[in-house]
């Protein structure tokens, strides 16, 4: 059902997509306005209310959709309405304005029925046997593969801990093995090592003295059986005095820690002859205090004579 009205150029109309309805369906009104493209038409208003009649409820309103051609506007809105009550309904005519004019459209009628079926007759039957669904497979693969999930997902942090652990036993294994070589032996290598790298002459003072301090410290530890690398450098020379093989090194030592000391917290630029005498101070002391391994005497084993040949066949 179409109703239309017309001003001069510009055309207004309301159409229903059907005059008959069942009971809590929907219809659909459109509403449509042509005009110059130099024309303002507004369209209608509800008030506020969400009836357009007595019994007739609007569901929803589109918002205005403007279609341009060359000689005019073509705008559309469309109602969604619904009605819970049988009976045939006059629908007013939907009225819209422009700044000078108003523009209404005839009125429209919609017949609201009822269904088909008859439920006032309807026999009740008795109860139905009980139903059996069927297994459901899209529901019983989603939880195996949920907890296939949960269980992978477990085995991995196992796995990650496994390894972690292992690593860190590796790590303790190699940091519990025992360097068995004499500590001069360690102390002169480490001192060769020194030398060669020449950090002094690089102009890395500081950790030239550090390092070899260092060594120093590690070797008292290592020789005199002294904490000597958590000991202040006063601290170790007045435990060397007490050390008969140290009594003679006890000098060059002090001078060493001096030195360092003096670079370290005074920074403070020793010489090229002190660089130097340190290197040497340091293998003196060590070749000084270091103790040799004595090697047992080999005892001799007695010659064997005829009598203890004999001896030896009757055994």
């Amino acid at each position: 059902m179409v109703t239309t009205s017309y001003s001069q150029a510009i055309t207004v109309s309301a159409a229903l997509d059907s005059s008959i309805m069942k009971i809590g369906e929907q219809r659909k009104i459109a509403l449509e306005v042509k005009q110059p493209h130099s024309a303002v038409v507004y369209f209608p208003t509800i008030n506020g209310n969400d009836t357009l009649a007595q019994g007739i409820e609007i569901l929803k309103i589109t918002p205005p959709d403007t279609l341009k051609s060359n000689n005019a506007l073509t705008i559309k809105q469309e109602y969604f309405i619904t009605s819970f009550d049988t009976g045939r309904y006059v629908l007013p005519p939907f009225v819209f304005k422009s700044k000078t004019q108003s523009y209404t459209t005839e009125q429209l009628y919609l017949d609201v029925i009822t269904y088909d079926e008859d439920l006032t007759n309807a026999q009740l039957t008795g109860m139905a046997e009980n139903y059996d669904p069927p297994f459901n497979w899209v529901r019983f693969l989603l939880y195996l593969s949920i907890v296939l999930g949960i269980l992978g997902l477990g085995a991995l942090i196992y796995y990650i801990y496994k390894v972690v652990q292992e690593m860190k036993n590796n790590q303790i294994e190699e940091e519990i093995v025992v360097d068995n070589r004499l500590p001069h032996e360690i102390a002169l290598e480490e001192l060769e090592k020194i030398k060669s790298d020449k950090l002094w002459q690089k102009g890395e003072v500081k950790v030239y003295y550090t390092v070899l301090t260092d060594t120093l410290r590690d070797y008292f530890t290592r020789r005199f059986n002294i904490p000597a690398m958590e000991m202040t450098s006063s601290e170790i020379i007045r435990s060397l005095k007490y050390e008969h093989d140290a009594v003679d090194a006890i000098e060059r030592v002090r001078e060493i820690f001096d030195i360092s000391d003096m670079v370290k917290f005074a920074k403070m630029e020793p010489s090229q002859e002190d660089n130097e005498i340190s290197i040497v101070n340091a293998f003196f002391i060590v070749n000084k205090t270091k103790k040799e391994e004595v090697a047992l005497p080999e005892v001799e084993q007695p010659e064997e004579t005829g009598n203890t040949k004999i001896e030896k066949q009757k055994q």
